[in-house]
């Protein structure tokens, strides 16, 4: 298997960013070298370069010439948002018009859905799906969950249209009683993207420390139901996780999601922490890490990823 090389953005401040998702941070989960793109002054066929979808609309066209200048190379474009409201901006126009080449893949982090459905249809390979590792290392420890609130934390944006589980119960707590039974950390805002600070210093290993001082944890996956890197935060921080489970997931881990309903979100919620107990607890979180130590690993992604190009001549 040749060697994988992340290329990332000389222009993004990386370190704003709230986690591991992109930049160097991404590539240190997957154990992959990264080299930022002003330094790539050689390639090699020994190794395969996949792009960051974070990098910026004039690297871009630099790419484009690498791409096309070295027809021997592979080249693997990482997408993350696949949704709709994406299709001008210029990171997944470019995408559309690199995907024609030979040499190119897409890596999605999540299943394919609406743009990244349509953009894996252009491409003459197969979709490469690889969501994000699960690093069993961060497991935080269990033994003091009897001491931990009852309140289901809810961390994330809101927006109707991208978010509407997660917003509905958001906008449920706040005009009735059942504002008792949760707790909402505020998104800490896109300091990457502007001069501001975080809205709060809870991202990376603050956040997961945070998350366990909670039971629960309120998981939404988008209109679209992917398994966002909050998922694998929930399981490190050893909290249960309540809400929607992604379609990825097989029907015995959904199963573990505690349901709540929002049009009888006071009930729903009074009914979880009625059955809760530890043992319970302890059963359900070993079940939900196993499954994710067993799928999610970097070892596990890793030969999937290299099994895309066993047979490749590209």
């Amino acid at each position: 298997m040749a060697e994988a090389v992340y290329i990332v953005s000389s222009e993004l401040a990386y370190n704003k960013l709230i986690c591991s998702d992109a930049g160097p941070q991404y590539a240190a989960t997957m154990h992959w070298k990264w080299i930022e793109l002003q330094n790539l002054k050689k390639l090699s066929n020994d190794q395969i370069y996949i792009i960051d979808n974070r990098i910026a609309e004039a690297e871009c066209q630099v790419l484009q010439q690498l791409i096309i200048a070295n027809p021997s190379i592979n080249f693997v474009a990482k997408i993350v948002d696949p949704y709709q409201e994406n299709k001008d901006h210029y990171y997944y126009k470019w995408l559309a018009t690199i995907l024609l080449f030979e040499n190119v893949r897409l890596l999605s982090v999540y299943e394919p859905k609406e743009l990244t459905s349509t953009l894996a249809q252009k491409s003459v390979h197969p979709l490469i799906y690889i969501p994000y590792v699960y690093d069993e290392r961060k497991e935080l420890p269990l033994d003091a969950l009897g001491k931990r609130s009852r309140k289901i934390i809810i961390s994330g944006a809101i927006n109707p249209v991208i978010y509407p589980f997660r917003t509905a119960i958001w906008k449920k707590t706040r005009r009735s009683v059942s504002r008792l039974c949760y707790h909402v950390l505020k998104h800490p805002g896109y300091a990457e993207l502007s001069q501001r600070e975080f809205g709060h210093h809870f991202v990376y290993d603050g956040f997961i420390a945070y998350l366990a001082h909670y039971r629960y944890m309120l998981l939404c996956g988008s209109r679209c139901q992917l398994e966002f890197l909050k998922y694998h935060e929930c399981a490190y921080a050893g909290c249960l996780p309540v809400g929607e489970a992604p379609t990825c997931y097989p029907d015995e881990i959904k199963k573990l999601f505690g349901s709540i309903d929002p049009q009888h979100i006071f009930s729903s919620t009074l009914k979880i922490n009625w059955q809760w107990s530890i043992q319970k607890h302890l059963a359900r979180l070993e079940k939900y890490r196993h499954y994710l130590r067993e799928t999610r690993s970097a070892e596990v992604l890793n030969q999937r990823f290299a099994n895309h190009f066993k047979s490749s001549k590209t």
